[in-house]
């Protein structure tokens, strides 16, 4: 079953897309309206880390909610948020530990925003106002809200909204299947590593051996797409400044660290340690890769990369120059499409080269794939290879 666009009151992703009624989630796998059954490569855009359909978690979240589902938090905290915040820390940096604290939000959007707003009020309270500016990579990408735009570096995504965010300045990816500088490592140097410096040194900024993180956001994963659920970690001493100063962060989100949220991220929690699913990431990252590395030697797979279970396929119009395909074309789409006449569900990128041109497939299947459930969705590319680049 699929809804038609004139069916629909959602105001969708695409408004000429029919898409399917998701009802069922087992695994690695999502059933339809139609019973169809789908294999999710990609974790639903890499946030379904434990798995669909754990009734564990439902039923914590039904608990929780069942008890109190919203306490504003300018008047109350949660168990289920101190506990969570309390085993994040727990698995930080060290440097986190011993006063560190963590800011829940609703996703990773929110959680760069949050930390955009954190910097730079800690650097009011540390009294260094003209302190404001944020650096970050060209190609990146850090959420879709206005504050997190501007400090994103993918031209595609930004181009839009160009005049309504502030350009502060991007330094070059670590990119060596594309290099900005066109040289080869070793050889190069490491020379996007040499452009942070030569920008910080020209832009004022900062400590350049041995540090450690003040901030890490996360998102996605930590609550594996069973609710709502983002987090910025603030290591101690930026903490300590605020308890200086003013004390009061002038910034929040309605439903920061909801209860019911926070109850389902400790459940995922529970679930991730009692079957271990951090130990089995590795090797089925492994037999993920080897399954789907028979694609590189096809003339039109650029590059098959990854680490663990987030892995890539990249496909380019010549092997030999790296030249990608013009962006009209529409491959990783394609690919898509032909996978999804399989069953497997892909995760398609553009602009991976230079904003605009560059596609590639994303993979990032949750922790509990199987390897015979890699070998489908190697099969899926394949398959999906030779249809679209058979003309």
């Amino acid at each position: 079953m699929t809804l038609a666009t004139h069916t629909t009151s959602l105001f969708s992703r695409n408004l000429r897309k029919p898409y399917p009624v998701a009802v069922r989630g087992q695994g690695c796998w999502i059933v339809d309206a139609s019973g169809r059954r789908y294999l999710d490569a990609s974790g639903q855009a890499a946030v379904v880390s434990i798995g669909h359909g754990i009734a564990e978690i439902g039923r914590a979240m039904a608990e929780q909610s069942s008890k109190i589902a919203f306490a504003h938090t300018t008047q109350f905290v949660s168990e289920p948020a101190e506990k969570l915040a309390a085993r994040v820390l727990a698995i930080a940096p060290a440097n986190f530990r011993n006063g560190g604290r963590v800011y829940f939000t609703s996703g990773g959007s929110e959680a760069t925003e949050t930390a955009i707003k954190l910097a730079r009020q800690y650097f009011l309270e540390t009294k260094q106002p003209l302190r404001y500016r944020v650096v970050s990579r060209k190609q990146s990408y850090h959420g879709s809200t206005l504050g997190a735009m501007s400090v994103s570096g993918n031209v595609g995504r930004r181009a839009p909204y160009a005049p309504m965010i502030p350009e502060w300045g991007h330094v070059a990816p670590c990119f060596c299947y594309h290099c900005p500088f066109d040289k080869t490592y070793p050889g190069c140097n490491v020379a996007c590593a040499d452009d942070l410096d030569k920008f910080l040194r020209a832009n004022d900024a900062s400590s350049h051996w041995g540090f450690e993180p003040d901030i890490i956001l996360t998102g996605k994963g930590i609550a594996s797409g069973y609710a709502p659920l983002g987090a910025v970690l603030v290591a101690p001493h930026i903490v300590d400044a605020f308890e200086r100063g003013t004390a009061t962060f002038m910034h929040g989100f309605t439903y920061q660290a909801h209860p019911v949220a926070t109850a389902a991220g400790n459940a995922v929690f529970d679930y991730l340690e009692a079957h271990q699913l951090f130990e089995g990431v590795a090797p089925a990252g492994e037999s993920l890769y080897k399954a789907i590395a028979k694609l590189a030697s096809h003339p039109h797979v650029g590059q098959v990369r990854g680490l663990g279970l987030l892995q890539g396929v990249e496909f380019v119009k010549d092997k030999n120059t790296r030249e990608p395909f013009p962006k009209d074309a529409g491959i990783a789409e394609k690919i898509r499409l032909a996978a999804l006449e399989n069953g497997v569900l892909l995760y398609p990128g553009q602009g991976t080269v230079d904003g605009s041109r560059g596609d590639h497939i994303l993979l990032a299947p949750p922790f509990v794939i199987k390897p015979e459930e890699g070998e489908l969705i190697a099969d899926a590319l394949c398959y999906a290879v030779g249809k679209v680049f058979a003309a």
